[in-house]
């Protein structure tokens, strides 16, 4: 009973991750289009996946001492979640196309501005737990 548990957990898992990628996938098809090349929409979509991770990780720590409910039901609950989002993106992308056309004309893409976001989300990063880069001393 408890091989087939596992079992069944396994398959459970090679199809949430295999539905993440296509949804990957299909979302840099879209970005593309938006941006004019694949290039810089793998590196969106890849740089949204890892600050989704981080954010939720910060977050799941957080309140990791407040949750009760049996870790598989959160993690379905979890994945549910994000099979929504990514289907209500989906649907709704011309729609969000129109407020990212301006951002692209403010050149957000350039490499100073893309610096200027690692650098604030690493200072927010680092503060939040106490490991703020020192300076070096001489």
């Amino acid at each position: 009973m408890i091989r087939l548990c596992l079992n069944v957990l396994a398959v459970l898992f090679t199809l949430t991750g295999g539905t993440a990628l296509l949804a990957e996938h299909a979302f840099e098809k879209l970005l593309s289009a938006l941006l004019g090349a694949s290039t810089p929409a793998a590196a969106m979509v890849l740089a949204v996946y890892f600050g989704g991770l981080t954010v939720g990780g910060i977050l799941f720590g957080a309140c990791r001492g407040h949750i009760s409910v049996h870790p598989l039901r959160l993690y379905a609950a979890l994945e549910l979640g994000a099979g929504l989002w990514a289907l209500l993106l989906y649907l709704a992308f011309d729609k969000l196309i129109q407020c990212f056309v301006p951002l692209l004309a403010l050149e957000v893409d350039r490499f100073w501005s893309l610096q200027l976001f690692c650098l604030i989300g690493r200072k927010q990063y680092l503060g939040r737990f106490g490991l703020e880069e020192q300076p070096k001393s001489s």
